[in-house]
């Protein structure tokens, strides 16, 4: 039996230091050769497109995929777990918060390895709703004093510093300026769709560590 695993079962269960383990061992597993992956396939129509991400695990007896498909007035995300020994699916499990923990967990693992572990002061450019997951991985590894966000649309920006702030318990204040945000950062998380550089380069520092997802259209 096919077992059905809706978005609000998905929040209710899901902590970010359990998913952080669980993308660190992908990729420790990946990395050793006993994970596995396809990049990511589109299929490109007009009004839509329907994206396909494909993984195996045969240690965890488990292959899959995740299908999701894009249009301006609707989103649909869907994981589809199969057994990988005997064929039969296992689940199917609507993943759109799933993909925002998952992309926050990976951030989370770079900064844990390539962060300096005193990193305290966040630069946020870009505040929807990865942004907020991407903050929370790094918050999950390590301890944060001050976070800065900046971000084209106000209303958003202010929306993300009341809402991370009280989540995490940091103050997260918005900031007018790409050099504002990035002025003795220790860590600076990207997560924006944009194709163009979100600020100068020139204005990074010495030490510090970007986290840069987002877009990835072609």
């Amino acid at each position: 039996m096919v077992r059905y695993i809706k978005e609000d079962e998905v929040r209710r269960v899901l902590r970010m230091a359990d998913v952080v383990g669980c993308v660190e061992r992908a990729f420790r597993d990946r990395a050793q050769g006993k994970a596995f992956d396809i990049p990511r396939r589109r299929t490109l129509q007009p009004g839509g497109h329907l994206h396909v991400l494909q993984a195996a695990a045969p240690e965890l007896n488990l292959i899959g995929f995740k299908a999701y498909y894009l249009k301006p007035e609707a989103r649909t995300f869907y994981l589809h777990l199969i057994n990988h020994q005997h064929g039969n699916q296992e689940a199917l499990i609507e993943a759109d918060w799933l993909g925002r923990m998952r992309t926050g967990a990976a951030t989370a693992v770079a900064t844990d390895v390539l962060a300096r572990k005193s990193a305290s002061v966040v630069a946020c450019f870009g505040t929807g709703r990865h942004a907020q997951t991407q903050l929370e991985g790094v918050a999950c590894v390590r301890r944060l004093t001050e976070v800065r966000a900046f971000g084209r649309n106000r209303e958003r920006q202010a929306g993300f510093c009341e809402t991370m702030s009280s989540k995490l318990g940091v103050t997260v204040r918005p900031v007018r300026s790409e050099a504002e945000a990035l002025a003795g950062a220790d860590v600076v998380n990207v997560m924006t769709r944009s194709d163009t550089p979100v600020f100068d380069g020139r204005l990074l520092e010495p030490g510090q560590h970007v986290n840069a997802a987002g877009g990835n259209a072609l």
